[in-house]
């Protein structure tokens, strides 16, 4: 086609577009079955100003908003060169095989012989370009249809481990066809697939109204077989001479399906395998993260005299963005941290390591429990470019008074049994007003005080422990928590968490929980 542009010298610079765009060639072929074609039904991506049709010259837009071809030159020129067979090829080079097959069908089906060898090769190169042993299948299938007039076949292939033939592959009608249609079968079966691959070589079955069942070995050596294929011949009136060309050339063509198939088989196994590593790799990757993730909570929980203090921490996924701490501050005061970073997994994780150690700096430069946060916003703030956030509660407690000093960054208030009146408190007797971190770089934190006393409990928490939702959608909640604590606030702080995190679980049954579980439990004796 290059070569008979060259007598056109208008022509040579659209046959370089075309041979050089696959979907431009497509619309070209759109074009040339229709006088006219809107614009919407053409697949290429088209500009108002600027198109590739356009530019070839041989195409124009005509009202509204359609093409066609600029005259009876380009048509003759176009129809002359773009056969089908041709375009078969050239779709086949760029490896649309599913079209390259469209197009060199129907130059079979007009009458041109060398089709069916391009349509078979093109097969084959398809076969070695699939993704997966069931797409070579169905390219083998679309051969032995058209290329070989089949019109009922069986692809099975030898699954080793399993000792079984399985069905990847068919063609024709499955309803009242006496070729086998379950999914596998057993290698030591006395069918004749499995008899045929054990051979390994080609069996004859039985007869019926006009045709035969054949079955013809995989093969990739002459004593080495991928599976079988069992098929439904017509019985015609080939000459013997015929017939054992016939044979050989459907048996050159199966075995070079058969390498192609293993191929794609062997690519598969070798991706499979290097996703296994690389998910074992990243199953390592996240232990690791997980054992320095919990490294970064507290150990223990303090020894106070005349306190008690238990936690529990759980991750949704391998690492969260929950944390706790208890911070050291001087020989009377102790400071109380929880917090949650907006996001989960390793990006929630590295910014929570990174609020940890900004909020443990900014607590051991200030008693005040609003400055500390306001401090950690400010960081967080000017250094962070992860659109991340974190909702805190940090509370400083004079464990000598039971004085408890907090500021909340939008956090849910803690829970307070008090013994006083026997009951969980309001809940808002701990509330605190004031934003989340890292949104805004200037923010405002209200600071209040409260006294713990004999026996009183304090339960912090985030909202993993009261979102979790049952089988029919509905959450935990607070209400749950404090009837918890409400049962169980006689008993020393380990048994309430533990209790606690029962509760929940039992509540969730086997949902699937997105968010981060974190408890802390204090009890003044």
């Amino acid at each position: 086609m290059r070569n008979e542009a060259q007598r056109y010298e208008p022509v040579v610079e659209a046959v370089s577009l075309i041979e050089h765009d696959p979907g431009l060639l497509r619309c070209i072929l759109l074009l040339l079955e229709h006088d006219v074609v809107e614009r919407r039904e053409l697949s290429l991506p088209l500009s108002a100003d600027l198109d590739p049709l356009t530019l070839t010259g041989m195409v124009r837009r005509v009202e509204p908003d359609s093409f066609e071809l600029s005259n009876d030159v380009y048509r003759r020129f176009l129809k002359q060169h773009l056969q089908p067979r041709y375009v078969g090829y050239l779709m086949g080079l760029v490896g649309r095989w599913d079209e390259a097959m469209d197009c060199l069908e129907a130059g079979l089906n007009q009458g041109d012989p060398e089709a069916r060898m391009d349509l078979l090769v093109a097969t084959v190169n398809a076969m070695y370009a699939a993704q997966d042993v069931q797409v070579a299948a169905g390219f083998l299938a679309r051969g032995l249809a058209v290329g070989y007039g089949v019109r009922e076949a069986r692809i099975w292939y030898a699954v080793p481990q399993e000792k079984a033939l399985r069905l990847i592959g068919q063609v024709g009608a499955v309803t009242g066809s006496i070729l086998r249609t379950q999914a596998e079968m057993p290698m030591l079966d006395d069918s004749l697939e499995a008899r045929s691959y054990r051979g390994p070589h080609s069996l004859r079955g039985q007869e019926v109204a006009g045709g035969v069942e054949r079955a013809l070995p995989l093969l990739l050596s002459g004593t080495e077989a991928v599976g079988v294929v069992t098929l439904l011949e017509s019985i015609d009136n080939r000459d013997q001479r015929s017939q054992r060309q016939h044979d050989l050339q459907l048996a050159a063509y199966l075995n070079q399906a058969a390498r192609a198939i293993e191929e794609v088989h062997s690519r598969q196994e070798q991706l499979l395998q290097i996703a296994r590593l690389e998910q074992e790799r990243t199953a390592a990757e996240l232990r690791m993260a997980q054992e320095i993730q919990a490294s970064f909570m507290p150990e223990n929980c303090p020894r106070l005299p005349g306190w008690d203090i238990a936690a529990e921490w759980h991750s949704a996924r391998e690492v969260g963005g929950d944390f706790y701490d208890f911070v050291p501050i001087d020989e009377s005061h102790l400071g109380l941290v929880i917090a949650d970073v907006s996001d989960k997994g390793m990006p929630a994780a590295l910014f929570m390591s990174l609020c940890r150690t900004l909020m443990r700096v900014s607590a051991s430069q200030t008693r005040s429990p609003a400055l500390a946060l306001q401090r950690v916003n400010q960081l967080i703030a000017s250094e962070s470019r992860s659109n991340m956030f974190l909702t805190a509660f940090y509370g400083v407690l004079n464990w000598k008074t039971g004085s408890l000093v907090y500021a909340s960054a939008g956090h849910p208030p803690p829970l307070l049994w008090r013994q006083e009146i026997q009951d969980v408190a309001p809940s808002d007797t701990l509330l605190a007003r004031g934003i989340v971190l890292g949104v805004l770089g200037e923010i405002a934190l209200e600071e209040r005080q409260i006294t713990l006393m004999r026996d009183d409990v304090l339960v912090l928490y985030t909202d993993g422990v009261t979102e979790p939702i049952d089988p029919n959608g509905e959450e935990f909640g607070e209400e749950r928590l404090a009837q918890v604590l409400r049962i169980n606030h006689r008993l020393n702080c380990s048994e309430i968490t533990a209790l606690t995190h029962a509760a929940v679980w039992d509540f969730a049954g086997q949902q699937v929980q997105f968010d981060d579980y974190t408890l802390v439990t204090l009890k003044r004796s």
